[in-house]
């Protein structure tokens, strides 16, 4: 059998034939074209802006806890991952705002001789250090707060002038770090993981100064803790352990 189509034109109109067969069969009508109107346009969804987070925390949650530290005099602020007192890394630092939660204090700005748009704030009551607040940097270092005074404590109860055996007491897996060049040393002390990395985000900066100029118990690696169990705390640093 043979299929064939024929188009027909009758008054203006088009009909089509469809047929099975060479015999002729009747035309079906097919309705004239109408012009449909363009699809509207779908504006596309914006995209949707995080909320400004720490450690997917968002900062609303970590400000109301800012909000009552501020209220706190320095000995009574807690330290958490997120915040050191009313200070986050959600917060907007500047003198007005580290004068305001520490009423009765001084504050100063610092800047870095070879960066100038590193800064910190250095707070002292009576002339006498408290602590040091330094920032985020576009640079990508962290919020660092630098304890100074005894009064504050980590949430382990160590102190600036407590020794590195009552640190040690508190903290197992402590490891030190010396470095010294052009006329300048420090020793760091940090809690260590059973593997790679920092445990929480202090930092225990210690006072050389009873070694005189002794120098021998670096020498060994890793470094005779027990020979610098005498030495003391001079500064404490915290930063966000996220921030490692």
């Amino acid at each position: 059998m043979i299929v064939a189509a024929v188009f027909c034109i009758a008054a203006g109109v088009g009909f089509l034939v469809v047929s099975r067969s060479i015999d002729p069969a009747p035309c079906i009508q097919i309705e004239p074209a109408v012009a449909l109107p363009a699809p509207v346009a779908t504006p596309p969804r914006p995209t949707p802006v995080p909320a400004p987070s720490v450690a997917g925390e968002p900062c609303d949650a970590i400000a109301t806890t800012a909000a009552i530290e501020e209220s706190l005099p320095p000995s009574q602020w807690t330290i958490g991952d997120d915040h050191f007192g009313p200070f986050t890394p959600c917060t907007t630092l500047d003198v007005a705002f580290v004068q305001r939660v520490l009423p009765g204090h001084d504050v100063r700005v610092k800047t870095h001789d070879q960066d100038p748009t590193h800064h910190w704030f250095v707070v002292t009551r009576n002339g006498k250090p408290v602590l040091s607040v330094a920032p985020p940097t576009q640079g990508g270092d962290p919020l660092q707060v630098t304890i100074e005074a005894p009064a504050i404590e980590t949430p382990w109860r160590v102190h600036t002038g407590d020794t590195l055996r009552t640190l040690r007491a508190h903290h197992r897996g402590i490891d030190c770090i010396y470095g010294a060049a052009e006329g300048d040393e420090g020793l760091w002390c940090r809690r260590m993981l059973d593997g790679d990395g920092w445990r929480d985000g202090f930092q225990y900066t210690l006072d050389l100064g009873p070694l005189g100029k002794d120098r021998s118990m670096f020498e060994a690696d890793p470094i005779d803790l027990a020979r610098l169990a005498h030495l003391k705390i001079t500064s404490i640093t915290w930063h966000p352990p996220t921030a490692q």
